[in-house]
């Protein structure tokens, strides 16, 4: 589109020779991701691969199923490996750092090409040396993950539920841990294997004043997440 160009003279519209107002600061929302490390390669002997990266923000949708662009799950890419199970997983205290399980013949001290994958055309790539998996060797500690400064803290407990042997409360945003539980006994009445995907959420909305979803992340496992206003509870439901 092309847009008219206005001539005004010095002293009416515009002062003659000062600077253009600067532009307003990118938003972290706004940015491009990008590697802010090399990822991580971690490989067991048994052939499971465990691949990591870390971006310079969050994912748009960093909640469940992990995704940058509506309709697109974000998932790592290895040649030679299959996904063990889809999409990314990450660590709650760590908002930037993202994980995948893959199975495949990689060996210890191999080049890999690791793609992270955001949407149908926006792919970010970085080769690196596959490393053996050891007990000490932390992820988040090896790509020097950062928190989210305090305002989430991991939850025990656990919540009785109608068709599950619980309901976990995982984490909370500045939030209890005793109101996450509390909310999670309230999904744990209606969650249901009816709806495979979504444990019937739709119609079970508002819990305790937070508004829930649900994510099916493994074959038989699901997030549940509940947000009120800046306030985030998570649970976690597995058969």
């Amino acid at each position: 589109m092309r847009f008219p160009v206005a001539i005004v003279a010095c002293g009416v519209f515009v002062a003659c020779g000062t600077n253009a107002p600067p532009r307003p600061a990118t938003s972290a929302r706004e940015q491009s991701a990008r590697f802010v490390k090399p990822p991580l390669v971690v490989v067991s002997p048994g052939g499971s691969v465990e691949a990591w990266v870390r971006l310079n923000r969050p994912l748009h949708d960093n909640e469940g199923a992990l995704a940058d662009d509506p309709g697109q799950d974000a998932e790592i890419e290895i040649p030679g490996t299959t996904r063990d199970i889809p999409g990314l997983y990450r660590d709650d205290l760590h908002p930037t750092c993202y994980g995948q399980d893959l199975d495949g013949h990689v060996r210890d001290g191999d080049p890999v090409k690791v793609t992270l994958v955001l949407g149908l055309d926006r792919r970010i790539t970085a080769t690196v040396r596959a490393r053996p998996w050891t007990p000490d060797r932390n992820p988040l500690r090896v790509l020097g993950c950062p928190s989210d400064h305090g305002a989430t803290r991991r939850c025990r407990g656990e919540a009785r539920a109608r068709d599950f042997d619980g309901i976990e409360a995982k984490s909370a945003t500045n939030v209890s841990c005793r109101a996450a539980l509390a909310v999670m006994r309230s999904v744990g009445r209606w969650a249901s294997h009816r709806c495979n995907e979504t444990l019937c959420a739709g119609a079970h909305r508002l819990n305790h004043g937070f508004r829930c979803t649900v994510d099916l992340v493994g074959e038989a496992a699901w997030q549940i997440t509940c947000v009120q206003g800046r306030r985030t509870v998570r649970g976690f439901a597995a058969d």
